[in-house]
């Protein structure tokens, strides 16, 4: 089967305007879960589908998902080209500056680990949010430092951290967030 792939730069472009209408976005969820309290988001255009969906417990404030890329292929099925899976915790009074920081990358389509920028602060200033975004997936054994730039900035491969602390005080944490993503086909696939 000879099916052309969109490529990397389309899909980061999807990506970004379909997180942007999404849980950052401020966007209600389509569908919510409730044996987990999953929030589910999709977002389709033509051959193109984003699937973002999370969920916590009620014990308190941890949360687990994963964002999906799929495309609609030549065959009439839905194929999955990228993933990205991210675990931690956020306080409830911390939520919308998250969004806030996610929104800072999304709406100026800036790729760094698919989360927020290295350093991020709001008008209020009570929090300060921290991303440390690599290039290459976890268990490579490559050393990070011997990876090229330290950014994320890799749609293919990438992995990293982030947290919120408070400003007047770096030593609270009020959320914090382990990530990481990779395209399920060769990158030679996707790229002219």
């Amino acid at each position: 089967m000879n099916v052309t792939l969109p490529t990397i730069s389309v899909l980061k472009e999807f990506f970004f305007a379909g997180m942007s209408a999404g849980w950052a976005g401020g966007m209600p969820p389509q569908k919510v879960t409730s044996e987990t309290l999953g929030k589910h988001y999709d977002y389709v255009v033509g051959s193109l589908w984003l699937s973002d969906e999370f969920s916590g417990n009620r014990f308190g404030v941890g949360f687990e998902g994963s964002t999906r890329l799929l495309y609609y292929a030549d065959n009439n099925e839905w194929q999955l080209l990228w993933v990205m899976h991210y675990v931690g915790f956020t306080d409830k009074d911390a939520d919308d500056f998250l969004r806030q920081a996610l929104m800072a990358n999304y709406s100026n389509e800036i790729f760094c680990g698919g989360r927020g920028p290295a350093e991020f602060t709001n008008d209020d200033r009570r929090f300060l949010y921290h991303n440390k975004a690599y290039n290459g997936r976890i268990h490579d054994s490559t050393p990070r430092k011997e990876r090229g730039k330290d950014l994320g900035e890799d749609f293919a491969a990438f992995n990293g951290f982030e947290e919120i602390v408070e400003r007047n005080n770096t030593a609270i944490r009020r959320g914090w967030c382990e990530y990481h993503g990779h395209l399920l086909v060769p990158r030679s696939n996707i790229e002219p």
